[in-house]
């Protein structure tokens, strides 16, 4: 007879994060590769598959997740080479690698497996034929952890493999790849996820996951995911577990990832070219004590700096994410010095950096608000220039008065 226990662990069903849930299963479905997805359909209609590629990119741009499509593709017993060449997902050999069942598909993790013995016996399973699919693929993830004496094992299997092999290669460091490796690969550089790109697909994982996010959520999940998908879903599950019901706020999320408001911001940012030291430092204790991180605000604040310089060089189409950001920059950067702007964003940028060395963030980031405000007010060289031009031409014209 069954326990309670025993019918509970029968019927749970294990939870899988959003990165792994909608990991694309098919070609159509990679997002921001459009470029890799074409070669690859190429490849395979034309008969003209590579031997090895070598998959570079930043974290979470489907790395992995490219090699495992690969290798699924050209495993495929019901290829068809259409225009839009996709794997069936139904023929056993589709089914075995999607469940990682497939013994021929092997993927080996370069971080822990360093040495010159593991490659060899890559080297050794590469000469036995696969059994159930028509190719034998190693992906080996994040290549560049190789030893030398490994990478040099690698060399002459990777040019001249068996017919029946393909090896994928994926790393995140390129420069650490040697240059023999890279020239015996097909090189396929994934490209960094674009802030639209992020956005869209944040909301449509959601939409598929039925709940609502408050207005310019996706949009601090997009930014603070700096072009890594896997890190925006990641946040993304987060913000569900934080939020208390089906509705993300973005109040929430702010306090989650320790980041400040965008009001807030602002205002610091315009007490900052105004010289209103008072209205700083309370708004920045206040944004201490919510929780935001003291290296966010000098990060944020910058990012401030350098739209109001790009609307005073009319180079900014693409870096608002709405209407009324794009008005708030283009009204205030009217008023501010571009000459000023660079020198706050400058001494921004030093004090992020000696906020690394410092024992107590907070008086740092105090200290630097002080300095930044009183240096701002000063003149710069370029002002005392003008003003002296100023001068000058100024008593040119008294001294033409005197001789008239």
């Amino acid at each position: 007879m069954k326990s309670p226990e025993d019918n509970y662990i029968a019927t749970k069903v294990e939870y899988r994060v959003l990165a792994r849930k909608y990991r694309p299963k098919l070609l159509k479905d990679i997002v921001a590769q459009d470029h890799i997805v074409r070669v690859i359909r190429n490849a395979l209609r034309k008969d003209k598959m590579p031997h090895a590629f070598l998959l570079t990119g930043i974290r979470g741009s489907g790395k992995t997740t490219l090699a495992r499509l690969i290798a699924m593709v050209i495993n495929c017993k019901n290829l068809t080479k259409e225009e839009k060449i996709e794997p069936c997902l139904e023929c056993s050999s589709c089914i075995s690698i999607a469940t990682a069942n497939q013994q021929d598909i092997i993927e080996i993790d370069a971080a822990s497996n360093t040495g010159v013995n593991d490659v060899k016996e890559i080297i050794e399973n590469a000469k036995y034929k696969p059994i159930g699919v028509s190719f034998k693929v190693f992906i080996i993830d994040e290549v560049h952890m190789l030893s030398n004496s490994a990478f040099n094992a690698l060399l002459k299997t990777l040019e001249e493999p068996p017919a029946h092999t393909k090896f994928i290669l994926a790393t995140t460091e390129l420069q650490k790849v040697p240059l023999t490796i890279v020239s015996r690969c097909q090189r396929l550089d994934l490209h960094r996820f674009s802030f639209k790109d992020l956005v869209n697909y944040l909301e449509k994982i959601a939409l598929l996951e039925k709940f609502t996010l408050e207005k310019q959520v996706t949009h601090i999940l997009a930014k603070s995911a700096q072009g890594s998908a896997r890190d925006a879903l990641s946040m993304l599950d987060q913000a569900l577990l934080y939020a208390n019901d089906e509705k993300i706020k973005i109040t929430d999320v702010e306090r989650m990832l320790g980041i400040s408001s965008v009001d807030m911001l602002y205002k610091i940012f315009l007490s900052l070219l105004a010289g209103d030291i008072k209205s700083i430092l309370k708004n920045i204790r206040s944004l201490y004590n919510n929780g935001a991180t003291i290296a966010y605000i000098l990060v944020d604040l910058a990012e401030i700096s350098h739209k109001m310089c790009l609307c005073k060089v009319d180079d900014s189409q693409e870096y608002f994410t709405s209407d009324v950001e794009r008005s708030f920059y283009h009204k205030h950067a009217k008023s501010a010095s571009i000459v000023t702007l660079i020198r706050v964003w400058q001494m921004l940028q030093k004090s992020l950096n000696n906020l690394k060395d410092s024992a107590n963030e907070l008086i740092s980031i105090e200290m630097s608000m002080i300095k930044i405000v009183y240096a701002h007010l000063a003149l710069s060289p370029e002002e005392v220039l003008v003003s002296l031009q100023q001068h000058k031409d100024i008593e040119d014209c008294k001294d033409k008065k005197k001789m008239i």
